[in-house]
């Protein structure tokens, strides 16, 4: 698992997946992202971002991880944003 930051700022919590195709000039997988501004979801496995616009990879907190974790094992893998779950796995700071 891996927190990236973009070159412009945004951030992505990955989960690598092995692909048949060839993805050397990106990071391909599985990934938490906010599919409107009220709603977070985990991706199938998919391209995620250019190397090239890559600024940083670093291990993800634990909150961060059981937050992934967490919408990973919803059965439809997406979730309503609210204020409580922000709280619960501390993430406030990022909205």
């Amino acid at each position: 698992m891996e927190k990236i930051t973009s070159n412009s700022g945004k951030i992505f919590i990955v989960s690598k997946v092995a692909s048949d195709l060839s993805n050397d000039d990106c990071i391909y997988g599985n990934s938490l992202h906010m599919t409107t501004k009220n709603s977070f979801l985990i991706t199938d496995a998919i391209r995620i971002i250019l190397i090239k616009d890559i600024k940083s990879i670093v291990k993800p907190s634990i909150e961060e991880l059981s937050f992934f974790n967490f919408i990973n094992a919803q059965p439809n893998k997406e979730i309503p944003k609210t204020k409580k779950i922000l709280e619960e796995f501390n993430l406030l700071a990022y909205f």
